[in-house]
C-alpha cells in the first residue's frame, strides 16, 4: 500500500469524491485519482456537475443538490 492508496481509502471512508487544489485550478475524482501525482496542496473534495468546459468540478463543500 502506498500513500495514494492510503489517501484514496481515507477519502472513500469519509464520503469524499476526490481532491481539489487549494486554488481550484485542478481536481480529480477517485476513479481517476491523482493523475498529476502532486497532492501537496490538495484538499478533500466533492464532485459537482460540469458544464461545456468540464465534465465535472471538484469543490471543498458538498453539493446541496446531490441526492446520492
Amino acid at each position: 500500500m502506498n500513500i495514494y492508496d492510503i489517501i484514496r481509502e481515507y477519502l472513500k471512508k469519509n464520503g469524499y469524491d476526490g481532491l481539489v487544489s487549494e486554488d481550484y485550478e485542478c481536481g480529480c475524482a477517485l476513479d481517476d485519482f491523482c493523475p498529476c501525482e502532486m497532492i501537496g496542496n490538495c484538499l478533500a473534495a466533492y464532485k459537482w456537475p460540469g458544464d461545456e468546459e468540464s465534465a465535472f468540478y471538484m469543490r471543498t463543500m458538498k453539493n446541496p443538490d446531490k441526492t446520492t
